[in-house]
C-alpha cells in the first residue's frame, strides 16, 4: 500500500477496514495512512457513526424472535402468512427509522433563531467569497454573540466553538453562510486591527478548498475536534485560530 494508493484503492481499503476484513499488517498500514490524512480519519469516524445508527435502528434478531412465537390459532397457514407480512413491515419501518436518524444526525441543520437563510449563493472559492464580502462592506449575514453564536455550531455540527481570551484588537462581527467548501460551511466575520478576517468552519470530513489564494490574501488551516477551520485574511500568520477551542456536545432534541 506504499507508493501513494489511488482514490479507488483507498475507498476499497476503507470498506474493508470498516468491515474489519483487513489482515493485521494491512490494518496497521491503513491506520498509519489515517494518522497522516485527517480527512481519511474523519471519513472512517463518519462511517462508524452511520453504522452505529443503523445497528441501533435495525436489529435482525427482532425478526428471528418473531419467528419463534407459536401460533395460538389452528389456521397455521394463515398465521405464517401474517408473520411474513409482519416481518416485511418491520423491515421497511426499520429502514425508514434508520434513514430519519441518519439524516437527523448527519444532515445539514439550521440553527435556532438563525435569521439568515442558508445556501443563498452559488458555491465559489474562499478567495472569491472573501473579496466579495469586502466589496459589500464586510457585513455578516447576522450579528450574534454568546449563546446564539455557540448554538449555531452546536446545532449544525454537534460541536461548540468557544473563543477564549481574544485580544482587544480582535472583534467578532457575526456569522454567515459561505457554501464553500461545502453546503454546511459557516463563516465567522471578524476584524483584527481593523482588517477583515473570515473563518470558514465545516466538519472534519469536508473536502477542503484547494483553489489558490492571491499574493496578498493568506489561508491558514486547523483541524479542531471534529471541525475543520480555515482562517482567511491579509495576515501571513493566523490571528484567531490560536484562541479557538472546540467542545463536543449533544444536540438538543426537538431542534
Amino acid at each position: 500500500m506504499t507508493g501513494g494508493p489511488d482514490k479507488k484503492s483507498v475507498e476499497h481499503l476503507l470498506a474493508l477496514y470498516i468491515d474489519n476484513e483487513l489482515a493485521p499488517q494491512e490494518r496497521a498500514e491503513f491506520e498509519r495512512m489515517m494518522d497522516a490524512d485527517p480527512s481519511l480519519r474523519a471519513e472512517v469516524e463518519l462511517q462508524h457513526r452511520i453504522d452505529a445508527v443503523l445497528r441501533s435502528s435495525f436489529d435482525p434478531s427482532h425478526i428471528e424472535k418473531m419467528a419463534d412465537v407459536k401460533p395460538v390459532a389452528s389456521s397455521a397457514g394463515r398465521y405464517h402468512k401474517l408473520r411474513r407480512v409482519a416481518a416485511i413491515l418491520f423491515f421497511v419501518v426499520s429502514i425508514g427509522v434508520a434513514y430519519w436518524q441518519i439524516r437527523n444526525e448527519f444532515g445539514p441543520r439550521k440553527a435556532a433563531n438563525d435569521p439568515y437563510p442558508p445556501y443563498t449563493s452559488d458555491a465559489r472559492s474562499m478567495l472569491a467569497y472573501y473579496d466579495e464580502a469586502i466589496s459589500k462592506g464586510f457585513e455578516p449575514g447576522w450579528v450574534c454573540s454568546g449563546e446564539q453564536f455557540e448554538s449555531t455550531f452546536r446545532d449544525r455540527f454537534g460541536q461548540r466553538i468557544v473563543l477564549d481570551n481574544l485580544p482587544s484588537n480582535v472583534k467578532i462581527a457575526g456569522l454567515g453562510y459561505a457554501k464553500t467548501p461545502t453546503l454546511q460551511t459557516v463563516t465567522v466575520y471578524a476584524q483584527v486591527d481593523g482588517k477583515p478576517v473570515l473563518l470558514f468552519v465545516d466538519s472534519a470530513s469536508a473536502v477542503g478548498d484547494l483553489n489558490p489564494m492571491s499574493e496578498s490574501v493568506f489561508r491558514h488551516e486547523r483541524m479542531m475536534g471534529r471541525l475543520l477551520i480555515y482562517e482567511v485574511s491579509q495576515f501571513p500568520t493566523p490571528q484567531i485560530l490560536d484562541y479557538i477551542s472546540v467542545v463536543k456536545c449533544k444536540r438538543h432534541k426537538g431542534e
